[in-house]
Parts: C-alpha cells; structure tokens; sequence
C-alpha cells in the first residue's frame, strides 16, 4: 500500500500482468522488474501483481487465446476480476479507476 495511505480514501488500482515465463512476484516478476511499486507509492495507487497458476499453463502465460478465458464471468478473465473485487472491497479502492497493464 502506497504511503498515503490512510485506510479511509479510497485510491485507484493497477493490475500489472506479466507476460509468458514470468510471475506476479519473485525472480523474474513484474513486481522486479518494473517500477510500478515505486510509482504506486510516489502517485498513491495501489499496485496488484495476479500470478498464473504453474497447473494452468506450464510457461507461466495467461491463456488469453482460449475462448474459454474470453467471457465475462468465466475463466481468467472470472479469476482477476475476483482479485480487482477483493482489491476494491478490503482496500476502499476506487471502483472507476482501475487500470490494467501488462508484458509480454
């Protein structure tokens, strides 16, 4: 959490994906080797590294092309946009600001 945070603002949300071989966090992430962290803190948002599950894809790579994780409500897309709900319930986030980045 950034800072300024102060429990009671709500601030808005960056969801950073990584791309194919990498993870949310650890070696290789896109939490070391992007400087949202230092940006969330310095600009006051709060940053959220979803990882891809190892039993999901063996590469580690979001499986975008399957139609399947292409619906509202289903597959990955379901999976991260439970992880931006849980983000916006227990930090007060802003609802109508979140941002997605990713790499890849």
């Amino acid at each position: 959490m950034p800072p300024q945070y102060d429990g009671r603002t709500g601030l808005p949300v960056v969801m950073a994906i990584h791309g194919c071989g990498m993870t949310g966090f650890g070696v290789n992430s896109m939490k070391s080797t992007t400087q949202f962290d230092v940006l969330a803190d310095g600009e006051g948002f709060i940053v959220v590294y979803p990882t891809q599950r190892p039993s999901e894809n063996l590469i580690n790579c979001w499986n975008s092309s399957d139609p399947r994780n292409q619906l509202r409500g289903a597959g990955e897309a379901a999976l991260l946009a439970g992880v931006a709900r849980s983000v916006q319930r227990q930090a007060r986030a802003h609802r109508h600001h979140d941002l997605r980045s990713g790499c890849g």
